[in-house]
C-alpha cells in the first residue's frame, strides 16, 4: 500500500540521475573551453586587426618621415646652390633637365604611394596635396633660366612641402601610438572577461559538484537511519532521536504483532510486506497526530517515542494501530512501554519496555493458550 503523506513517513531525497550528473560535468567542462577557445579567436581576430592598423599608420608614418627628409634636404641643397650662385643666372637646360625630370618623377611616386596608403583620409589627402602643391612650385621655380630668386622659392617650397609631410608623419604616428594602446586594452579586455567566465564556470561546477555531494549523502543518510520496506526510522535514528531529547521526560513503547508469522506462512512474504507497510502508515500517522516519532526495529517490531504523552496512552494508540483485519484475518500487538529518564537511557528503557512487551505476550497467551493452535489449524484447513 503506498504511503500517500510524505510528512508521516520520511521519503528518501530526490538524488539527480547519473546520466544527468555527467552531462552537467561534462557541459561545465566543455563550455569554459570552448568559450576560452571562441573569445581567444574572437580576441586574436580583433586584436590583429587593430595591429594592422597600427602597421598600417606606422607604414605611413615612415614613408612620410622619409619623404620630408628628403625634402628638407632637398631645401638645403638648392639654398646652397641659390647662396653659391650670388646674382648670376643659371642657364644650361640641357644640364639641368634630366634631373629635374627625376626629381619630378621621385616626387610624383612618392606622392601616388602615399596617397595609396592614407585611403580615404580627408586630413591625410589634404596634408598631400599642400605637399603636391609645393614641390610643383618648387620645380616651376627651377626652370631655367635658374636665378637666386628663383632657388630661393624653391627651397621655401620645398620646405613648405617638407612641413606638410612631417605634420602627416606626425599625425600618423599618432594613430599608430592610439592603436597600439587600444590593441592593448582589448587584450586586458579579453583576458579579464576569459578569466571571469572560466572562474564563474568552476564556480557553477564547483556549486553543482557540491550539491550533488550533499543530495548523495543525504540519500546515503536516509538510507542508514529508515528501514528501506517501511519508511520508518531503524535502530540508528531511535539512538539519534533518543540523543536529541536529551533530559526530556519521553514514553517509549515497543510493539511486536500477534499473529504475523501465520499472516505470512499462510498469504505469503508479499503479502506479509504489504500488511507491514500498512502498520506502519498507520502507527505514523499516530505519531504525527500526538507529535511521537515511530520505528521499526526489525522484523515485526516497532517502537514509538516522543515527549509530552502518557506511556499508557500511547501503549493504546499503538496496539489499535498495528491491529490489522480483514475477512480472513486478524493480526494484533503486544505492547510494552517505558519512560526515559524514569527508566534510564535509551538501552535500559528498551531492556524495561521489551520485558513488559514479553509479559503482556505471556499473558495474552496464558489467556488464551489455545490462540497459537487455533491459527495454525485454520492455515492447515485452508
Amino acid at each position: 500500500m503506498p504511503v500517500d503523506n510524505g510528512d508521516v513517513i520520511p521519503t528518501p531525497p530526490e538524488s539527480a540521475p547519473r546520466r544527468l550528473r555527467r552531462r552537467w560535468r561534462v557541459l561545465l567542462l566543455l563550455v569554459p573551453a570552448l568559450l576560452t577557445v571562441a573569445g581567444g579567436v574572437a580576441a586574436i581576430l580583433a586584436i590583429e586587426n587593430v595591429r594592422e592598423t597600427a602597421r598600417h599608420e606606422g607604414t605611413v608614418a615612415a614613408v612620410a618621415n622619409a619623404n620630408a627628409t628628403q625634402a628638407r634636404q632637398a631645401a638645403l641643397a638648392v639654398s646652397g646652390i641659390a647662396y653659391l650662385v650670388g646674382g648670376r643666372s643659371v642657364s644650361g637646360p640641357d644640364s639641368l633637365g634630366p634631373g629635374l625630370a627625376r626629381i619630378g618623377a621621385g616626387a610624383t611616386a612618392q606622392h601616388d604611394r602615399l596617397l595609396d596608403l592614407v585611403g580615404d583620409d580627408a586630413d591625410a589627402r589634404a596634408a598631400l596635396r599642400a605637399s603636391q602643391t609645393a614641390r610643383a612650385d618648387a620645380l616651376a621655380a627651377l626652370e631655367p633660366p635658374i636665378t637666386r630668386d628663383g632657388l630661393l622659392r624653391a627651397a621655401a617650397s620645398m620646405s613648405t612641402a617638407s612641413q606638410a609631410l612631417t605634420a602627416l608623419a606626425d599625425r600618423a604616428g599618432e594613430q599608430e601610438q592610439a592603436a597600439d594602446r587600444r590593441a592593448d586594452r582589448v587584450t586586458i579586455a579579453v583576458l579579464t572577461l576569459a578569466v571571469i567566465v572560466v572562474t564563474a564556470c568552476w564556480w557553477a561546477f564547483l556549486t553543482l559538484t557540491s550539491r550533488l555531494q550533499r543530495r548523495h549523502l543525504d540519500l546515503l543518510r536516509h538510507m542508514a537511519e529508515h528501514d528501506p520496506l517501511t519508511g520508518l526510522g531503524n535502530r540508528r535514528a531511535l539512538s539519534s532521536a533518543a540523543e536529541d531529547l536529551g533530559d526530556t521526560p519521553a514514553a517509549l513503547a515497543m510493539c511486536d504483532l500477534d499473529g504475523f508469522k501465520e499472516f505470512n506462512d499462510r498469504f505469503g512474504h508479499v503479502a506479509g510486506d504489504a500488511l507491514l507497510r500498512r502498520v506502519a502508515e498507520r502507527v505514523a500517522l499516530v505519531g504525527a497526530d500526538v507529535g511521537v516519532r515511530a520505528f521499526r526495529l526489525g522484523g515485526d517490531e516497532f517502537c514509538v517515542l516522543g515527549p509530552g504523552i502518557d506511556a499508557k496512552r500511547l501503549g493504546e494508540l499503538c496496539r489499535a494501530a498495528l491491529t490489522d483485519e480483514g475477512d480472513d484475518h486478524r493480526v494484533t500487538a503486544s505492547v510494552g512501554t517505558a519512560l526515559l529518564p524514569d527508566d534510564g537511557d535509551l538501552r535500559g528503557a528498551l531492556l524495561v519496555a521489551d520485558g513488559r512487551l514479553y509479559d503482556a505476550k505471556r499473558a495474552r497467551y496464558t489467556a488464551d493458550p489455545a490462540a497459537d493452535r487455533r491459527s495454525t489449524v485454520q492455515r492447515q484447513a485452508s
